[in-house]
């Protein structure tokens, strides 16, 4: 079963390492990773404000998403990233 919860800070450690492996190819590609992805600082700062959540697959922890929210009780997502060993999951 896949779940969405908000993280919390205690899940800021893991979300920035699945955040590095999920973004590695850019990082070949570009030479940098997107802006915050490397800091603990920045993903506790986001879980914080209410802006991250975690995605579990079953009691696994298999990614993240973080989201902007806009106007008209809207949200951008910012990140989706997720650990490629959950990529085929059915």
């Amino acid at each position: 079963m896949i779940r969405l919860e908000l993280a919390k800070v205690v899940d800021a450690e893991m979300l920035k390492a699945i955040s590095i492996s999920a973004f590695a190819k850019d990082y070949k590609q570009y030479g940098s990773y997107p802006p915050g992805i490397e800091s603990l600082l920045w993903h506790q700062t986001e879980i914080e404000k209410g802006h991250y959540y975690k995605i579990q697959y079953n009691d696994e922890l298999a990614g993240g998403i973080c989201v902007i929210p806009s106007e008209n009780n809207e949200v951008e997502v910012k990140y989706f990233l997720y650990l490629t060993t959950f990529k085929i999951k059915e």
